[in-house]
């Protein structure tokens, strides 16, 4: 499918955070490896927002996991764009291709770009932290990703590349807590229009692939602030969510590959 070329500038509500005094991350700086090139992108502009909102509950609560505070993207990033053709809008129809379209865009940068969860020290790290995104997997998925996350807590090079290939965690200078100076975080957040299709591997599912790129604002140990240039080709597997929280998730993610891309840190202008 040919990506449609989007140019939209709207506000999206961003966290900023406080820019601790801490080293760059060897974890980010390792995976910074290649170019990102990700062309017909709809963008939008960040705007401050308090960081203690949350999407899933009160992160107070010793029961529940870790929220993670969305940065919902504007409805019209998503309206001005052409309908959806081909097999699966035959299968699932325009609507549901649509709502799986919002629903996955905003899963990606929620999880994906999450400075509370990239603020975190490694040390201080534990399953819980990662906990809410299985909110959005169906129990198969669920399964593989906990066996991901565990490993990864326990050191595991492979597991730990994996996962931050889907998210960033436990990134130097970084404090999602909110700056000064307004220093965001994230920004420079953008998408491309996504391809559907009908993937028949095991049954009919909703196969679904975007790419998202976004800035991320760090600063090492003596202060000096860098911008990192970060983007994931993303390729979502998806089964109708039949539970209690359909209308919130239309859909559930049975299989999930993503591969991150990155330019070298910049000196921050």
């Amino acid at each position: 499918m040919t990506q449609t070329k989007v140019s939209i500038r709207a506000k999206d509500e961003a966290r900023t955070a406080k820019v601790g005094r801490r080293r760059i991350d060897r974890l980010l700086v390792a995976a910074i490896v290649a170019a990102v090139g990700l062309s017909g992108l709809a963008i939008w502009q960040a705007t401050s927002r308090n960081s203690s909102t949350a999407a899933h509950g009160s992160a107070s609560n010793s029961s529940s996991p870790p929220a993670v505070a969305p940065y919902r993207v504007p409805e019209s990033a998503f309206a001005s764009q052409p309908a959806f053709t081909g097999a699966a809008v035959t299968k699932f129809g325009q609507p549901a291709l649509q709502k799986a379209y919002r629903q996955l865009v905003n899963f990606a940068f929620d999880t994906g770009w999450d400075p509370t969860l990239m603020a975190k020290t490694k040390t201080a790290l534990s399953s819980r932290d990662f906990a809410a995104v299985r909110l959005s997997l169906s129990p198969t998925c669920a399964k593989a990703y906990d066996t991901s996350v565990t490993k990864a807590l326990a050191g595991d090079k492979a597991a730990i590349s994996k996962l931050e290939g889907s998210m960033f965690f436990a990134v130097g200078g970084i404090d999602a807590k909110g700056s000064a100076d307004r220093t965001s975080t994230i920004s420079n957040r953008a998408f491309t229009r996504a391809k559907f299709t009908v993937d028949k591997s095991h049954g009919q599912r909703l196969s679904m692939s975007f790419t998202a790129k976004a800035t991320v604002h760090t600063q090492d140990a003596a202060g000096k602030r860098y911008t990192v240039l970060t983007g994931r080709a993303l390729h979502y597997i998806l089964v109708p969510n039949t539970g209690a929280d359909a209308n919130v998730r239309p859909f559930l993610i049975d299989a999930w590959g993503s591969r991150m891309q990155s330019k070298t840190p910049q000196a921050a202008k």
